[in-house]
This record gives C-alpha cells, sequence and structure tokens, in this order.
C-alpha cells in the first residue's frame, strides 16, 4: 500500500506507522496518492494497535479523502476574507445558545456603532436599543425570528456614545445540510438620511397644508420663512416680494437670525443683484463664495454663501451662511420643493382675492339688477339664488323663491313655457324669450352653467322688465307704418304730376323757345332728387339686412359707375375687405361720391383708401370749414343751391345701421375727408 504514496508522503506514512506501534495511535493529514487509474488524491489518514481474540494485535489504518473538504475550507475562509471586509455591517447569532448572541461582527459594523467585537459578541444585540426604539417593531422583529422566517425593519438605534441612527436590520436565517437552523445572519444599514428626508418631506407636506390654508400673501410669506427655517434648517432666511412696477424685491417676513447677523432687510434691486438675476431668470442659484459673485448688492455682509430659490413672478426666497459652500444638493432640492408650494399657495391667495372681489361685483350687481332679476336653478328647476329689484317690486323677496319651484310662484302657463326653456338649458341650448307676470312684459334670458369638466349642473335665467320698451315698440311700429304710408304717398301723389309736370315741359319746349324752360326743367330735376332722398331716409332707416364680406375698392368703384362722375376721377387704393350690407354700403359710397362732384366741380379727384378700424374717402374740392363740419349730417343741409341737403345725412344714417362712426376732417389737399371707423374686418 505504502508503493500508493508520493515518495515525501510514503516517508511519513512510514512515520505514521512507527509512531502507531510505539504510542497505539498516530495520525497524519496532506498525504498524497495516487490511484489505479492514475489520478492523484489528497487524503490524511491514521494508523491504531488493536487487540485481537487469539491474545495477538493487528494496525489498522483508515484514510480519508479529504481534497473537498479542503476546497470548502478555503470556499469558507475566502468567504470569511469577504464578510470581514465589507463595507455593509454584519453581524452572525448562535440561535442555539440562550438568547442568541452574536458570535460574529465584521468591522463595518464596528464602525457604525462604535462597539468593538470584545463589547459585542456574546451578546444580543438589543444593546443597540434605547429609550425611543419602537418596542412594536422590536416584537416583530423577535416573533419572525422566533418564527425562523427572513425579516427587515428600521430602528431607531443607538451608537457607543449615545448619538441615535436609524438602522434597517435585515435577518435571515441559516441552516446546515441537514435543514439544522445554525445562525442568524444579520445586516444592518445606516438609512438615518433617508430618514430625515422622509420627515423633512412629511413635515414639508405639513406646510403645504398650512399654506392652502392661508388667505394673504404675507401669511404665506411667514409660513414659507418659518417651514424654510424650522424644517429644512435655514436658519438665516428671508422672502422679498416684488413692488408695484417691478423694480425692486421687498422684504415681508424673515428669521431672527437675519437681523442678527445683517441688522435689517433691505430692498434689493432687480436690476443689479443676485436676487433680481434669479428672479428674472426663473432659475434657482447655490453660491458658495458670494464675494466672488459680481452681482453682490452688499459685499459687507457677514454671510458668505447663498442660496436663492425664485417664487415665480411673486419673488424670491433667500436662505444664507455665515461659512462657504453651506448649501448642496439636497438643500437645493428641498428648497425648490418648498418654492413651488409658496407659488401655489401665493398664486391660490390671488386667485382667492380675484374670486371675492369678483363675488362681491357679481353679488352688488345681482342685488341691484335694474329692472329686472337673476335666478340660478339646479338640475331639478329649484331655485337656488335669487336676486334683483324687480323681486320686491312684484311683492317677492329672495327668501320668498329660493327653495321653491316655477310653478309655485307663477300661473300654469307662465310656468310650464320656463321650465320648457330651463330644461332646454340644461339640455345645453340658450334661449332668449318674453313672458307677461303682473301686468308686466318681461324679456327672458336662459343658459347653462357649467362646470371645469363640462357638466351642466345649473342653469342661470336673467329677467329684465321691458313693458315700458315694449309700449316703445309698438309705438314705434305704428310710427314705421305711417312712415311707410307717408312714403307711398310721396311716391304716388307726387311723383305722378312731377312727371306730367315734366312731360308738359318738354312739349313746351318743342313749341317755343324761352330761357324760363331750362330753369323749369332745373327746378323738377331738384325736386325729384329729393323726393328719391327723402324715400331713401323714409324706407331705408337705420336698417341693414344682410352683412356679408366685401371688397372695399370693388364696392367703392362699382358704386363710381352708378353716378354721373362726368370728368371727375376715382383712386380706390383700398384692398382691404370689411363686413358691411352690400346695398346700403353702395348708398353710402354713391352720395360720397355725389357730395364730392357738386361741390368740387366735374373735374375733382376722389380718392377711397385704408385707415386704422376703418377706411376714409377723400376729394380735392374745396372742403368743409370747421364751423361747419357739426352741421354736414344735419338733414336739409347744403351749400349748394342745387343740393338736396339731405346725402351726408344718408352717409350718417348708413354708418348707424352698421354701427360705425363717420367724422369729417381735412384731406392733403384741402378738400373735405370723411373718415368711416368701427369697421368689422372680413377674413
Amino acid at each position: 500500500m505504502i508503493d500508493f504514496y508520493e515518495p515525501d508522503s510514503q516517508r511519513r506514512v512510514r512515520q505514521i506507522i512507527d509512531n502507531a506501534i510505539k504510542d497505539g495511535y498516530a495520525e497524519g493529514d496532506e498525504l498524497c496518492l495516487e490511484t489505479a487509474d492514475g489520478e492523484r488524491r489528497i487524503v490524511e489518514g491514521n494508523a491504531e494497535l488493536v487487540e485481537t481474540d487469539e491474545n495477538g494485535t493487528l494496525l489498522r489504518g483508515v484514510i480519508r479523502d479529504v481534497a473537498d473538504l479542503r476546497e470548502r475550507q478555503q470556499e469558507l475562509s475566502r468567504l470569511q476574507q469577504a464578510i470581514d471586509g465589507a463595507n455593509v455591517p454584519i453581524t452572525l447569532a448562535d440561535p442555539s445558545q440562550e438568547d442568541d448572541p452574536l458570535v460574529y461582527v465584521n468591522d463595518a459594523f464596528e464602525e457604525m456603532t462604535g462597539y468593538p467585537p470584545n463589547e459585542t459578541l456574546g451578546r444580543n444585540c438589543r444593546f443597540l436599543q434605547g429609550e425611543d426604539t419602537n418596542l412594536e417593531k422590536v416584537a416583530t422583529l423577535r416573533e419572525t425570528i422566533d418564527s425562523e422566517e427572513s425579516v427587515t425593519v428600521s430602528l431607531r438605534n443607538y451608537r457607543k456614545d449615545g448619538t441615535e441612527f436609524w438602522n434597517r436590520v435585515t435577518v435571515t436565517p441559516i441552516y446546515d445540510d441537514d435543514d439544522e437552523l445554525v445562525r442568524y445572519l444579520g445586516t444592518q444599514q445606516d438609512v438615518t438620511g433617508r430618514k430625515e428626508r422622509e420627515k423633512r418631506l412629511t413635515e414639508l407636506n405639513q406646510a403645504t397644508q398650512a399654506l392652502m390654508t392661508a388667505d394673504t400673501h404675507q401669511e404665506v410669506a411667514d409660513i414659507g420663512v418659518e417651514a424654510a427655517s424650522g424644517i429644512l434648517d435655514f436658519e438665516t432666511n428671508a422672502v422679498h416680494f416684488s413692488n408695484a412696477n417691478d423694480t425692486q424685491l421687498v422684504p415681508v417676513a424673515h428669521t431672527e437670525s437675519v437681523t442678527t447677523l445683517a441688522g435689517d432687510t433691505t430692498a434689493l434691486p432687480v436690476a443689479n443683484s443676485i436676487a433680481g438675476r434669479v428672479y428674472r431668470n426663473g432659475k434657482p442659484e447655490t453660491i458658495e463664495d458670494v464675494q466672488q459673485d459680481l452681482d453682490t448688492y452688499d459685499p459687507s455682509t457677514s454671510l458668505e454663501s447663498y442660496l436663492y430659490l425664485p417664487l415665480a413672478d411673486h419673488g424670491v426666497l433667500i436662505a444664507g451662511a455665515q461659512k462657504q459652500g453651506a448649501f448642496d444638493q439636497e438643500d437645493l432640492t428641498l428648497g425648490e420643493l418648498l418654492a413651488e408650494n409658496l407659488v401655489a399657495a401665493l398664486d391660490r391667495v390671488e386667485r382667492k382675492q380675484e374670486l371675492r372681489e369678483i363675488k362681491n361685483q357679481y353679488q352688488t350687481l345681482v342685488d341691484n339688477f335694474p329692472d329686472g332679476a337673476v335666478f340660478l336653478y339646479d338640475c331639478d328647476l329649484t331655485y337656488v339664488r335669487a336676486r334683483g329689484e324687480e323681486l320686491q317690486k312684484v311683492g317677492l323677496s329672495p327668501d320668498d323663491v329660493v327653495g321653491t319651484k316655477p310653478h309655485a310662484l307663477f300661473p300654469e302657463d307662465t310656468a310650464d313655457e320656463l321650465c320648457y326653456y330651463l330644461q332646454e338649458a340644461l339640455e345645453g341650448n340658450a334661449n332668449t324669450f318674453e313672458q307677461e307676470y303682473g301686468g308686466e312684459r318681461y324679456r327672458v334670458r336662459t343658459a347653462p352653467v357649467r362646470t371645469d369638466d363640462q357638466e351642466t349642473d345649473y342653469v342661470m335665467a336673467v329677467s329684465q322688465n321691458i313693458t315700458e320698451y315694449a309700449e316703445n315698440r309698438a309705438h314705434l311700429k305704428q310710427e314705421n307704418e305711417r312712415l311707410d304710408e307717408f312714403a307711398s304717398i310721396v311716391s304716388h301723389d307726387l311723383r305722378n304730376p312731377l312727371r306730367v309736370a315734366e312731360g308738359r315741359v318738354e312739349l313746351i319746349r318743342d313749341e317755343c323757345a324761352s330761357d324760363h324752360i331750362d330753369d323749369v326743367a332745373q327746378a323738377l330735376d331738384r325736386m325729384d332728387a329729393l323726393i328719391e332722398d327723402l324715400l331713401t331716409l323714409a324706407r331705408e332707416g337705420s336698417r341693414v339686412d344682410e352683412v356679408e364680406q366685401i371688397g372695399l375698392a370693388n364696392v367703392a368703384t362699382n358704386s363710381w359707375q352708378s353716378v354721373k362722375t362726368r370728368q371727375a376721377t376715382l383712386d380706390a387704393d383700398a384692398p382691404q375687405v370689411i363686413e358691411a350690407d352690400r346695398s346700403r354700403i353702395q348708398q353710402l359710397f354713391e352720395n360720397f361720391y355725389q357730395n364730392a362732384i357738386e361741390h368740387g366741380g366735374d373735374d375733382v379727384t376722389v380718392s377711397v383708401g385704408v385707415i386704422d378700424d376703418g377706411f376714409y374717402v377723400a376729394d380735392t374740392g374745396p372742403g368743409i370749414p370747421d364751423s361747419e363740419r357739426e352741421d354736414v349730417f344735419e338733414a336739409g343741409y347744403s351749400t349748394n343751391e342745387d343740393g338736396t341737403g339731405f346725402g351726408l345725412r344718408i352717409v350718417e344714417q348708413v354708418a348707424d345701421a352698421h354701427g360705425w362712426e363717420v367724422i369729417v376732417t381735412e384731406s392733403k389737399e384741402g378738400g373735405a375727408r370723411f373718415e368711416i371707423t368701427g369697421v368689422e374686418q372680413g377674413a
């Protein structure tokens, strides 16, 4: 058998045998032999003298292959080295001993806790606990360990020097090859920073809730300064708001240390200061050394580093420190979060103020709504609000109306009609209609009230007493009918004799020659023109039938063709498109042209051009004196003995019908220039 061993191992085997014969037992390890198939193996062996039944002795030898064992030991050694050198604190506890004492801790554990191995081994890990450790979490940890399950908890622990830290502990059971529990592996992680951030975020959230209840800018600023100091540890901080003309950032709130270190707060210019730069750019900045910044407003400050946080168009939040580079990325991140919350709160305060103003204005309006009332209905057509002067006039108060429905207040026919239009409004359709109640006539406008999600939850109805208007409308209708009757009389009873007279003049002209004949013909022509203008004024009035998009140059040129222009010239440089009634605007241009030719002569030049909000018509005639410009639009006014005096009156009437304004001034050539404004542009 010895021959199977390598030469060096053969010598050691002989030594083991000799020792066994001498001492009765001997052993050795790291023996190398070669198997029958030529494989080299490492074994350990022993030899022992054994007595037999025949009073003899035998030498019994045993060898064991230890290659796998050696490899496992090497692997364990490497693992031990890795655990010893790991950055993660690691512990091993022995569950076979009472109270699961620690049997191993690595260097990282000592670095985190301050406890060396000689003060930890043999003790349960609870020595890290203290008065503020959460006992419920400790109980959970204990129960899970006892049930041989993995568990992770975060506990407030204490170092050897008494300082507290947050420890994220994970405990995992370890079993041997026979599934017997042999160790508890514990890993620790210092999560104090994370817990502190979580705490800050929680406190910032609480501060945000307080911000959302603030009613004034000052309240928001005070809460912001307190949060920056108490939560973010910005002991020296201040909030500055921009002034009315946006030239200065005025301090409105600050911590006491600002006064202690800086003496007092001061307004900072928007134009040339770091705060102004941040306010203008809207980007936060950390200044590690304020003396190195060219925009430093106060070089004598005792503070060396700053954090500037913009508050949108409201202002800035400024934090300072006495040492350079005092603000890190986490300060910037949390500071931006606080600044965003401040901006949201400030915007909300402004919206609330605007809403209060609108509500007050609305309340004042509806309470004093002249000759009418404003009502708000819910989806059941029940009155939710009722205000207006007219309520009292019909013997009702808001309390009489709110909570009721139309059929409880009005006759059935009136209520039925009203409810029909209210239901229409709930379906999204607005309507205007008229009703009678208590001997008065009312115009009612119903409209849907939509929420932000475009759902119609309410209906508003505005009711206005139009009794007087209705009476005036009826009277006006009668007047118009009489005017139409008059126009018919003028057209028939005056024009027929005029046509007979014109025919007689032509017969007389054929029978005899007289200078008086031309004068009579001219007088008849003037009468015909007067009748035509009177009919235009009477029939057209302030009516506009159909508005359409019209090219200004086109209608100006076409109207020129309808007038006896003789040697007159038109310059229509007007590419503008306007919205107008085609026939009425043609009347306007024709009367402008006739007026220019009557007063400017046969060779007058008329120009049409574009101005802001409208157009103009100018001529090269003698113009209109300042003293007469207010009179030219009066009916019958004319400085030309052949004129009717109605032409410019018709012009003004056409302008009024369109909602335009017409004025007279002087053209570049000294003639008349008429400017028409308020004209709606076409596409």
